[in-house]
């Protein structure tokens, strides 16, 4: 092999690196949203309540308030209702 020949395969190489890492560089994870429309003005988020299980939080932009879900703790699939906060209210406190 020549030394031309090497250096039009690493070329080649590095080309194709470059390719890959490209490609694959726009494979951003996506975020899953909601939007909004027919299925009404809701909008909800689930976060870590305990080291066992989740809480859900659902915010209604109609009247502003947040909701939070729980599962059951007996582990039967079921959900209880938490508690609700008025977000127009809390937030005119804070001014």
């Amino acid at each position: 092999m020549t030394k031309r020949t090497i250096i039009a395969g690493l070329a080649g190489l590095n080309l194709f690196l470059l390719a890959a890492i490209v490609l694959t560089a726009d494979l951003l994870p996506s975020a899953l949203a909601q939007r909004l429309g027919a299925a009404g003005s809701y909008l909800s988020v689930s976060c870590k309540a305990d080291t066992d299980y989740d809480a859900l939080y659902v915010l209604s932009l109609a009247d502003r308030k947040l909701h939070c879900f729980v599962p059951k703790r007996d582990r039967s699939g079921k959900v209880d209702y938490g508690q609700s906060r008025n977000l127009e209210e809390d937030f005119n406190r804070i001014k």
